[in-house]
């Protein structure tokens, strides 16, 4: 149940003076939480310590804990009248705080000869793992109020994988993509397999199997379980010293096994959830007649979901990125809403690198990670020719893949998609009206934004120029 943990220090030159107290490489009570302390004074005011995987921010941590060892670091450029006299208030500060006094007074004055955000550099918190790959590499960045980032270090993680005991009835197939891809026509259209579960309420946006599995994640890095807990009172001095023997590990193997139990009763709950959303639908709960899946959107952490369920399946859905940014904008004016991130960017072109940057960690990176056990379906070939690509998918799934199977999907799909909600929800006349309309309907200067924002993107989904066909 070892965790192994290693630390790189990155010597960034935004970076005045930090200490990282931890995560540190003497062993992790909780193999699935990481805990982050310490302090850090950039150049520039910082706001945040950022904990990163790739581009996806997985935590971000104030700066709103009082660090005198930051003050008396970042003090030593002062001048020397400036310098003895914000030693004496440090001094005066750590002596009253030892006496259990107010010490906000000195602290004022600390606060008017530097900076608040230097006295103020302190950070801490547990970084749930549950949701990032076993083997990982995170990032601890400052974010400075310029928006720019000033890297601390990069945190190497080796730990056990979460595994359920007991087999699970239904199985995840997990639909990835981005707002505007097609992906409530998709679910539909795989919810008409029998052995495919699905929960129908608002146009399938709900996850409750996400939600669940999440609680279980969350839960692995907060109370008892966190390195704080284990810190109180000399609690980990008792599981180390001299005289503890085999207390560590065997703490250890408690708190995995208490991570697991929570992950199987969120598998528990799932499996009862789905066999209520089959009896809703008129199907027979799972049982043992073969593979049974539930689909839901964007199951993030997806890693959480290949961990617990070993045969998970995952689809990526992806539609040509400049009919996303046409589709989008037209849903924002037909609602008169600020949906899928506009609200984030100052216009439509800033829009445009916002929305990559927002699907960078959505799409791209996982595609990159896990496109050898995943399956890609393309919009456009779905819409225009879906019998072939209904194929691929169900042959992935394991399940039917005959032209009977795929008929009467096709079928009841489209006898059972309620006309508002579908009217409510396109932008154009139809389906096949939809792909390559960014021809007519994107202006110039958003074409060329696109194709520079999402180049990485057109050739890691569309080679050879398959897009917008």
């Amino acid at each position: 149940m070892e965790s192994t943990v290693r630390v790189h220090p990155v010597a960034d030159p935004a970076v005045r003076a930090s200490r990282l107290l931890a995560p540190h490489e003497d062993g992790q009570v909780n193999p699935y939480a990481l805990p982050v302390r310490g302090w850090a004074v950039a150049r520039e005011p910082a706001v945040a310590l950022e904990v990163a995987h790739g581009s996806a921010v997985v935590q971000s941590l104030p700066l709103a804990q009082r660090s005198m060892e930051a003050a008396t670091q970042a003090g030593a450029a002062l001048a020397p009248p400036a310098r003895a006299l914000l030693q004496g208030r440090v001094f005066a500060a750590r002596g009253l705080s030892r006496l259990g006094w107010e010490v906000e007074r000195s602290a004022g004055a600390v606060r008017r000869i530097l900076r608040p955000d230097v006295l103020y550099s302190g950070f801490s918190g547990s970084i749930p793992l549950l949701g990032l790959p076993a083997r990982c590499t995170l990032r601890l960045s400052l974010r400075l109020a310029g928006g720019e980032a000033a890297a601390l270090a990069d945190v190497s993680i080796d730990r056990p994988p979460v595994r359920v005991t007991q087999p699970a009835r239904y199985q995840p197939l997990m639909v990835t993509s981005v707002g505007r891809s097609g992906s409530t026509w998709f679910q539909h259209l795989l919810s008409q397999h029998p052995a495919v579960a699905a929960f129908r309420a608002h146009s399938y946006e709900a996850t409750p199997a996400r939600e669940l599995l999440l609680l279980a994640a969350n839960s692995a890095a907060s109370g008892p379980y966190t390195e704080a807990f284990f810190a109180r009172k000399g609690f980990r001095s008792l599981l180390t010293g001299p005289s503890a023997g085999d207390a560590m590990p065997r703490m250890m193997a408690a708190v995995g096994e208490g991570v697991r139990e929570q992950a199987e009763a969120a598998v528990r709950a799932i499996d009862r959830f789905y066999d209520l959303a089959d009896r809703m639908d008129g199907r027979p709960a799972a049982g043992d007649e073969g593979t049974r899946y539930f689909t839901e959107k964007n199951l993030r952490p997806e890693w959480l979901f290949w961990e617990v369920y070993p045969r998970a399946k995952e689809i990526f859905l992806v539609r040509d990125f400049r009919d996303v940014i046409t589709s989008s904008l037209a849903a924002n004016a037909k609602w008169g809403k600020r949906f899928f991130g506009r609200g984030q960017a100052a216009d439509d072109r800033d829009y445009v690198f916002v929305r990559a940057a927002m699907a960078r960690p959505w799409i791209l990176e996982p595609w990159r990670q896990r496109s050898d056990r995943a399956h890609l379906v393309r919009y456009e070939e779905l819409i225009l020719n879906p019998e072939p690509v209904l194929r691929g998918v169900l042959e992935y799934l394991e399940l039917d893949p005959s032209d009977a199977a795929i008929a009467q999907m096709l079928r009841l799909a489209g006898a059972t998609q309620a006309g508002d909600a579908r009217s409510e929800h396109m932008t154009s006349s139809s389906a096949a009206a939809s792909i390559g309309r960014w021809k007519k309907d994107l202006p110039p200067p958003l074409v060329a934004a696109c194709d520079e924002a999402f180049a990485e993107f057109f050739d890691a989904f569309y080679p050879a120029g398959t897009a917008g066909t």
